[in-house]
């Protein structure tokens, strides 16, 4: 039988989330042909790193999506916790050696397991679909503005390429971390869009005497 109680927590591994990668390059026009001392003379390409998981994580938006998302799953995840117990309950008393059950009464348990058994599968197989999908939404939302804060920073310090180090399809062989970006691009993402700090709940009303 398959363990489903594995896998549950979806969102334990923040967001353990998912393949998301941007690769952007900051845009130039192309240069007419220059004579050979020019080119000789021509600044080199700047080129930065950026892990683009982490960036989209670290970012405080980011951090209040993934957090708004575990607390809109939780309900569904204990529920299925739950369910999982009851089944593997039912297995351990169908499974006893020193079992007094009833014929009738294994039958009974025998279907009761099976039916929440399906049960379980259907809902796990829906919970990993809706959350997966509110992952992707949510990891959209930030990426899109990210790579417009990305592209900014890149023109803004000098860079005509930057790298996802992030995307095991860039071929980043070696990197210096001294031209990796990530937290100056996190840092330019929270000025930029800045989250309002959670308000504290509001003190009870004193009881009338």
């Amino acid at each position: 039988m398959r363990k489903y109680n594995r896998v549950l927590p979806l969102f334990c591994a923040a967001l353990a989330f998912l393949a998301y990668t941007v690769t952007t390059t900051a845009q130039t026009a192309p240069a007419a042909a220059q004579p050979a001392q020019d080119q000789a003379s021509a600044p080199p390409v700047r080129t930065a790193l950026i892990n683009m998981q982490d960036a989209i994580t670290g970012t405080a938006e980011g951090k209040k999506e993934f957090e708004t998302l575990k607390a809109k799953f939780k309900p569904k995840e204990e529920a299925l916790r739950g369910l999982n117990d009851q089944v593997q309950v039912l297995k351990k008393e169908l499974s006893a050696k020193d079992s007094t059950l009833t014929p009738e009464q294994r039958t009974q348990k025998t279907k009761d397991m099976n039916a929440k058994e399906k049960t379980l599968q259907q809902d796990f197989q829906s919970f990993q679909s809706e959350a997966q999908q509110a992952q992707q939404d949510a990891i959209g939302r930030v990426g899109e503005k990210l790579v417009g804060v990305i592209e900014q920073y890149a023109k803004t310090h000098g860079y005509a390429v930057v790298l996802d180090v992030a995307n095991p399809q860039t071929p980043v062989i070696y990197g210096d971390e001294r031209v990796n970006i990530t937290k100056d691009v996190v840092a330019a993402y929270d000025s930029k869009y800045p989250v309002a700090a959670a308000q504290p709940a509001a003190a009870p009303a004193p009881a009338a005497k």
